[in-house]
């Protein structure tokens, strides 16, 4: 793994990559987008819908 410093491409230290490592594991998740949760929710309603109609078939039949 490669570094930029003060314009100098250099390869990372085992320290630095493993410093790297830790701040990555510390960042937390970004939330979801609107767009993303609406179509998650928009996909598992159709899963529900279905679910819903097989059992009407099954019932009703």
């Amino acid at each position: 793994m490669n570094m930029c410093e003060n314009g100098v491409i250099r390869p990372m230290s085992p320290e630095e990559i493993a410093e790297l490592n830790r701040w990555q594991a510390e960042v937390p998740e970004s939330e979801p987008t609107p767009d993303d949760r609406i179509a998650e929710l928009e996909a598992q309603n159709q899963v529900l819908t279905e679910c819903l109609m097989e059992m009407s078939q099954i019932v009703y039949a």
